[in-house]
């Protein structure tokens, strides 16, 4: 039996978890369409969405630029913006909740 590196490991969760924020983005915009694309609701589809998707190129990002002097200060910066979108998104329902 073949044993597996722990390298190999990192990289199929890597990719497997980039591929899965892929779809989570994909299935927000189906789900935003069906909606009417107007909307509390449908805003905080498309934010949720859009923080699955920063936080994947964040990790994709972190990956290329890690070895760089300034790569993890960038990579922080984009998870930063993925944290301010998903409160956005809490915030929309907030705000939904309300009407």
């Amino acid at each position: 039996m073949t044993e597996v590196s722990s390298e190999e490991v990192v990289s199929i969760l890597f990719w497997s978890s980039f591929i899965l924020d892929l779809l989570i983005m994909w299935y927000a915009i189906g789900l935003s369409k069906r909606m009417g694309n107007s909307g509390l609701l449908h805003k905080a589809t498309i934010y949720a969405g859009l923080t699955a998707l920063i936080f994947g190129l964040q990790h994709f990002v972190e990956a290329i630029i890690a070895d760089l002097p300034s790569g993890m200060i960038i990579a922080e910066s984009i998870e930063a913006v993925a944290i301010i979108l998903l409160g956005v998104a809490v915030f929309q329902l907030f705000k939904l909740t309300q009407e």
